[in-house]
This record gives structure tokens, sequence and C-alpha cells, in this order.
């Protein structure tokens, strides 16, 4: 298949956005998992 550069760009830039979303999410489950290692041993 061919695809037009635009339709790749676009694919690209998805894929920054997803990949960026997972790293906001995992930093956030870290940062919660360390408030409740905390609170669970306070």
């Amino acid at each position: 298949m061919i695809a037009s550069s635009q339709t790749v760009t676009a694919l690209s830039a998805r894929s920054l956005v997803l990949a960026g979303n997972n790293l906001a999410g995992n930093n956030n489950n870290r940062a919660n998992n360390n408030a409740n290692f905390w609170r669970a041993y306070a």
C-alpha cells in the first residue's frame, strides 16, 4: 500500500500522543504507589 505522507505524519503524531499519554499515566501510577507505600508504613 502506498500511503500519502500526510497520512503517515498524522499516524506518527497520533503515536507520539499515545506514547506521551502512556508515560504520563505510568508516572501517575508510580506517584500513587509511592504515596500508598509511605502511608502504609508511616
